[in-house]
């Protein structure tokens, strides 16, 4: 039976992820994350109103764990996605070091508040409670936590594409007018040269006739042919003049042609790039998720630094299975199943974690990558000594470390992609992290499980620390993760 509610308590986060991530890069993330907490109480109400009726069945409970993590599935993408539009950037590493602090501070109260609960009140009374907090928790993110809206903005951005546009087409009309102005004023030059050479042909006509009558007048004749032969010059003149003005004003006809060609073509190409902007911004709002959780999982394929960390990670959490979750048994095998010892080892991890949590926030390397492998590093050299030291004193103080440099490893790993991914794609890549988690470390138990009846728990972690230490080296070594992991 409990295996049956450890599945189903992993599988629904598995398969809600994906689609959670979607759900947070297309709508409100704060919405998202009151829904699903919201869904939870309900079905947490539904039942404490069914135990208090007299059902008490363990269905009840397995519903109970399978909505829970549905609701962590859909939840879980849009708080980290959530988190970069409320802190500042400087401070993304220091907020996700005490959130991993909270979080270990929950660890270490939960099992002792759920025990005081239980020793006074019922299992339908938890119910409620669970219910009152959840709903406290809504609005205090509804009415307090104040955020711009996340949604899709493409109406003002096309607002602004149609502004430019305008602006460009009254540029380009005063720009007309001008010209129009201008080749008005030529050709009004041209028709005033043209009247000019008119009314010289005729003098010219004139002085023929004069000359044909005073042929008889030598001085009269010279000085009469030499004023014509000047006219001539004159009209010569005026005729190369008119002539050149008309080639200039053919060539900037030409050249207003041109410009206003260019101009059409720009204006229609930024018409078109509208038009597509907002078909494609129709798309976006109208297309299925399944297509927006493709184009996530096409980024994440886009960027080589995503899919190396992927797998990083993914191996990561397989080789950390056993020192999560099998030192319980090797410390009930190795010093005795004393209840004290159990709980001095998960309050060492849990201690040791709040602890790292502050200290990640005061000190750590500005390339994220540095810390997740200086996190990495000590994981292996803790687990190998896990496996060989057979004093519990030293046993409870690697447990510790190991809980002190969790921290340097999630914090800076989440603040990574809180910085480097593309904010319309956070809540899809985060969601992938979030399935991988869910899978990589059952995955790793059902390797390292049944081995643990096998082979001794200490070779196991000796083994799983040696891969550690050489996922190390990979992690340190990769040039693109490295130079993803600079802070901005």
């Amino acid at each position: 039976m409990m295996t049956i509610y450890i599945i189903a308590g992993l599988f629904p986060t598995f398969f809600t992820s994906l689609f959670g991530g979607v759900w947070a890069d297309k709508y409100n993330k704060k919405h998202i994350i009151n829904i699903a907490d919201g869904s939870i109480a309900v079905v947490s109400l539904a039942i404490a109103v069914s135990l208090f009726a007299g059902y008490d069945s363990i269905i009840l409970l397995l519903v109970a764990g399978a909505v829970r993590a549905l609701g962590q599935g859909v939840q879980q993408p849009a708080v980290n996605s959530f988190t970069p539009m409320i802190v500042p950037a400087e401070n993304l590493l220091r907020i996700n070091g005490i959130v991993a602090s909270i979080q270990s501070g929950i660890f270490i109260l939960a099992p002792i508040v759920s025990a005081s609960l239980m020793a006074f009140a019922s299992l339908q009374t938890i119910f409620l409670i669970d219910v009152i907090t959840a709903a406290i928790a809504i609005l205090i993110l509804y009415f307090l936590v104040k955020v711009k809206n996340n949604d899709i903005k493409d109406n003002d951005e096309n607002k602004n594409t149609y502004k430019y546009t305008n602006k460009w087409a009254g540029r380009n009309e005063k720009y007309l007018v001008w010209i129009e102005k201008k080749e008005q004023n030529m050709t009004l030059d041209i028709k005033t040269l043209g009247r000019y050479i008119k009314n010289r042909k005729r003098r010219v006509r004139r002085l023929d006739e004069q000359i044909e009558r005073n042929m008889k007048l030598n001085e009269k004749y010279n000085y009469i042919t030499k004023f014509k032969n000047e006219t001539k010059e004159k009209i010569e003149l005026a005729t190369k003049k008119q002539e050149y003005l008309i080639e200039r004003v053919n060539i900037i006809r030409k050249q207003i042609i041109k410009l206003i060609e260019i101009k059409q073509k720009h204006l229609e190409e930024r018409a078109l790039r509208q038009e597509k902007a907002i078909t494609q911004s129709e798309k976006t709002a109208n297309h299925s998720h399944f297509a927006d959780l493709i184009n996530g999982l096409k980024y994440i394929k886009k960027e080589k630094y995503l899919w190396q960390l992927i797998i990083f990670v993914t191996l990561f959490w397989i080789a950390m299975s056993p020192v999560c979750i099998m030192t319980p048994l090797q410390v009930t095998r190795n010093f005795g199943a004393d209840l004290w010892r159990l709980t001095a080892i998960e309050i060492a991890w849990a201690g040791g974690m709040i602890l790292g949590g502050v200290l990640v926030g005061i000190f750590s390397f500005r390339n994220r990558i540095y810390s997740m492998t200086l996190s990495v590093l000590v994981f292996g050299l803790m687990t190998i000594l896990l496996g060989l030291l057979g004093n519990f004193i030293p046993y409870l103080i690697c447990m510790a470390v190991v809980g002190i440099f969790y921290p340097y490893y999630n914090a800076p790993y989440m603040t990574l992609m809180q910085e480097r991914v593309d904010s319309a794609y956070l809540g899809r890549v985060l969601s992938v992290f979030t399935m991988v988690g869910s899978v990589a470390m059952p995955f790793g138990m059902l390797v390292f499980g049944p081995l643990g009846d096998i082979i001794n728990i200490d070779w196991i972690l000796i083994f799983t620390g040696a891969i550690m230490l050489l996922l190390c080296l990979l992690l340190f070594f990769n040039k693109a993760l490295r130079t993803a992991g600079r802070s901005i």
